[in-house]
């Protein structure tokens, strides 16, 4: 018999954010924080430090895309602190990924500068050159 439960307003969990901006001399550790909200419901995606923390239980997905001007830089994809996916960007070349995961209510997933310091990432009002977006796939 199949379920005909409508889902709760509060299990809806669908977040894009994009840099709407160029950052300069970013740090290997340093969280990349999108602070142009797509759409965010479920309010998990917090654009003040970039990371977003599941409210509800189950397997998400997640991408994101990488630009720079200038040099390679290294964004990866974070689970409290464990890498999931990595991606490089070089000039001309933008890098991305994207992953799937479990997580528990609490639990949190970044975009995080790694192995080259003082990079920079070119975000732009017009072009969503950087992104990082995620959905519940289910419970």
């Amino acid at each position: 018999m199949r379920d005909t439960r409508s889902l709760d307003v509060e299990e809806n969990v669908a977040f894009s954010a994009y840099l709407d901006q160029e950052l300069t001399h970013l740090h290997i550790g340093q969280i990349v924080r999108c602070n142009q909200i797509v759409i965010n419901d479920g309010s998990g995606y917090n654009a003040a430090s970039g990371v977003f923390t599941a409210h509800v239980p189950g397997v998400h997905f997640f991408t994101f895309a990488i630009d720079t001007h200038a040099n390679e830089m290294n964004v990866r994809l974070v689970q409290d602190g464990v890498n999931l996916f990595g991606a490089v960007s070089t000039p001309r070349i933008m890098g991305g990924n994207y992953s799937m995961t479990r997580l528990g209510r609490g639990q949190s997933v970044w975009l995080e500068i790694v192995q080259v310091d003082d990079v920079q990432l070119i975000g732009m009002p017009a072009f969503y050159m950087v992104s990082f977006s995620g959905f519940l796939l289910y419970q």
